[in-house]
């Protein structure tokens, strides 16, 4: 009984979650998980954020932009500056890493191509760091 639920399950994602849209799923969950720890009041040295600007700084932090609306120095408490470096980061990594441990986790196999992106991807950012 329960395979036959598994592969219920696996076979209504692959219907109604395409890569495209797990892609866009996860970027978003990312930013709006990122907003709401950057709004509560343990992220911020006075009170609390606005809730607009905390989505607006989680979002231009995992989209790596740079753009921000609060001075993350002194607006930000220490653990609101380390929030915001893990969103750097994650944005930092790439999609391309990130959507291919959803599709590891979801059963999904990951071709050839992908692997060598995946790997190219990773040396060039690890290259990158390295000569900074």
């Amino acid at each position: 009984m329960p395979k036959k639920i598994g592969i219920k399950i696996k076979t209504f994602f692959s219907r109604h979650f395409p890569p495209a849209r797990i892609f866009v799923l996860n970027f978003a969950a990312v930013i709006i998980m990122g907003g709401i720890l950057l709004w509560f009041p343990f992220s911020a040295t006075k009170g609390h954020l606005r809730f607009v600007d905390a989505l607006f700084s989680s979002t231009s932090a995992v989209c790596v932009t740079g753009l921000v609306v609060i001075d993350i120095g002194k607006d930000l408490s220490t653990l609101g500056q380390v929030i915001t470096i893990f969103l750097f980061q994650i944005g930092g990594l790439g999609i391309i890493t990130f959507s291919t441990v959803f599709f590891v986790l979801m059963g999904r196999g990951i071709s050839f191509k992908g692997r060598e992106i995946v790997n190219r991807r990773s040396s060039t950012l690890l290259e990158g760091i390295s000569s900074s």
